[in-house]
């Protein structure tokens, strides 16, 4: 509040934030690498994290990957679940939570899981354009306290080498490739079974989809960058658009 006669400004400060983070996890890897991504083979991890303090509650992240080589294609497939489940993460009907809650919450387009939900990243969303209601459900419904994802892709190895590649071209490998990505976000006490219906426009909790194409293309051997071509069903106002990330392929 700001006081006419001093011209001065409290400020309301919030409750200090903190948490004690440690997990373990089973991984494996038996997969063999391409030029910018897997190419057979397989991956899994399964990771528990508790985390103590503000909130208390346990992240769970199962991650399943598998590569089938039909040379020169690759087929891909990948399910991953991360959740975050303890008594204390509460979400109110509105979609609102405490601060301390924030912390527990996911979201589908978050581009530091390995090949998010391509189609709705965090910085392509337009609200005041694509929000119909005062929820605006096209986006809140890509954040909850545990998600469920899943990828297909065909890869195809467009430049590379005389052994991986359709072109001999080695100083700019590329991979060319045609995916699909699905996702679902709830909260806890929520039913994720009842929401699995293919709607393209809805203000309830539902699945998101994404198709399309992308390259990948391995810079001096130094980092992989994709850029692609995504359509969301989920986003009728948006429509397909280009993206890009700079990671491997998943």
């Amino acid at each position: 509040d700001l006081d006419p006669v001093t011209a001065t400004q409290t400020i309301c400060e919030q409750d200090p934030i903190y948490f004690f983070h440690a997990g373990v996890a089973y991984v494996g890897d038996f997969s063999n690498f391409g030029f910018t991504s897997p190419l057979q083979g397989g991956r899994y991890r399964l990771e528990v994290a508790p985390r103590i303090g503000s909130s208390n509650y346990i992240t769970v992240t199962a991650d399943w990957r598998r590569y089938f080589f039909m040379n020169p294609l690759t087929f891909a497939i990948r399910g991953l679940h991360v959740g975050n489940y303890g008594t204390s993460i509460s979400s109110e009907p509105s979609g609102t939570t405490a601060t301390s809650d924030v912390f527990a919450r996911e979201y589908l387009g978050y581009a530091y899981y390995p090949g998010f939900i391509r189609g709705y990243s965090l910085n392509s969303f337009d609200l005041q354009e694509e929000c119909r209601n005062d929820a605006c459900s096209v986006y809140s419904r890509l954040f909850g306290t545990r998600i469920a994802m899943a990828s297909a892709e065909f890869r195809l190895p467009l430049l590379g080498t005389n052994a991986l590649g359709l072109i001999n071209f080695p100083y700019l490998p590329t991979e060319v490739t045609v995916f699909s990505d699905a996702g679902l976000a709830w909260d806890q006490g929520e039913d994720p079974f009842s929401m699995l219906v293919f709607e393209r426009e809805s203000t309830e909790r539902i699945p998101v989809v994404s198709v399309g194409t992308s390259a990948r293309f391995n810079l001096f051997g130094y980092m992989v960058f994709e850029i692609y071509y995504a359509y969301p069903f989920q986003r009728p106002d948006k429509g397909g658009h280009f993206g890009f990330q700079l990671m491997p392929g998943w």
